[in-house]
């Protein structure tokens, strides 16, 4: 079998050859080390491992770049401070791997939205046809190809950064929605017209953190009133074309995965250890009903202890590929805390405890 056909294998809940086996993010850092410890140098970690590659593109340009230009307000050795297309003030490290710093966002309250919104309009100049092309060979190699588009809580977390968007989600409420509904209706059209290209794609995937270590960043009462309907007009669209909808959330997603699935999720990840997700209770919960996508620790792996991280696969794995339904993801980015011989091992026990 090849890449897609495993990993569609799992989206459906069927047993293939083996779990798909797959870590889509490695920190540079990371690829750093091991290029000291063992891995060809030049060469990605996806090939060295022989990994069921999933090939990601955004199509869509969601920004406001005809009313704020890219602009650079400071450089220096060790940083850059810019405005990027969606009216936001941010600072960039240039030489290590950490989350920028949003300085200043143009967005701020429902004024601010209704004077810019009429700019996100949908027009073919949006869609970034170097990128699409590049689906085509992915395809015709046997990749499982995800489209990867900003999701609607996302975009209105890009355009208003966390802390005032929380508050405009307690206080106005009404505003939030059609943030929400505003974009999700642009994003069908101009998927509409990713499509009339041609375009070859199996799925899309949000990635979209909508909790933090301790649970949702609202209520699941929100989550179903505001954007459920929003995520399930998206799954509707996708699951008319047979296409997979796919979503990474980091964070404990416990007490949002009923919601997920009620939307229409085909999978959930990467299901954080440390946030206190365990695919072991979710897979007795929701197994049959969503595809459990990750939650083998980094941590775990990190100790380099070789009986704890056969233990962490064998647990997880032979629990999580029963009926199938799950695919191998560690329950993150790959750190560079990980040796490269620990992750040889552990990609071992995949492999061992991976068959069906």
């Amino acid at each position: 079998m090849n890449s897609r056909e495993r990993i569609i294998a799992a989206l459906q809940h069927r047993e293939s050859d083996r779990i798909p086996i797959t870590d889509t993010t490695y920190w540079p850092e990371t690829i750093e080390r091991w290029e000291k410890e063992g891995l060809p140098k030049g060469m990605h970690p996806n090939d060295y491992f022989n990994m069921d590659k999933i090939f990601l593109v955004n199509p869509i340009d969601a920004g406001f770049s005809n009313i704020f230009p890219y602009e650079v307000y400071e450089e220096t050795d060790e940083y850059k401070i810019d405005r990027n297309p969606f009216g936001v003030k941010v600072k960039y490290w240039k030489h290590k791997y950490a989350t920028h710093v949003e300085l200043e966002h143009a967005v701020k309250c429902r004024k601010d939205w209704d004077e810019i919104k009429r700019y996100l309009s949908v027009s073919e100049k949006r869609l970034k046809i170097e990128e699409i092309e590049k689906t085509h060979d992915a395809y015709k190699n046997g990749l499982f190809v995800c489209l990867t588009p900003l999701e609607p809580f996302w975009f209105s977390f890009v355009m208003m950064g966390v802390e005032e968007l929380m508050v405009q989600m307690a206080t106005a409420q009404e505003f939030i929605a059609d943030m929400y509904n505003y974009y999700t209706d642009f994003l069908i059209e101009m998927l509409e017209k990713v499509i009339s290209k041609g375009v070859y794609f199996d799925g899309i995937w949000f990635f979209s953190d909508m909790c933090y270590k301790n649970g949702p960043l609202f209520s699941p009462e929100f989550y179903n009133k505001f954007l459920l309907p929003c995520h399930s007009r998206i799954s509707e669209f996708c699951h008319r074309r047979n296409k997979f909808l796919l979503l990474h959330c980091d964070g404990y997603v416990g007490s949002l995965i009923p919601g997920f699935i009620h939307a229409g999720f085909d999978a959930i990840q990467p299901l954080e250890v440390r946030a206190g997700n365990d695919i072991r209770i979710y897979k007795n919960m929701y197994g049959d009903k969503i595809c459990l996508f990750g939650n083998i620790s980094a941590d775990i792996l990190a100790k380099g202890d070789k009986d704890a991280i056969e233990e962490e696969i064998r647990s997880k794995i032979s629990m999580g590929k029963k009926n199938g339904g799950y695919i191998y993801h560690i329950d993150h980015s790959v750190p560079p805390t990980i040796s490269f011989s620990s992750y040889v091992f552990a990609l071992e026990c995949v492999h061992k405890y991976g068959k069906f």
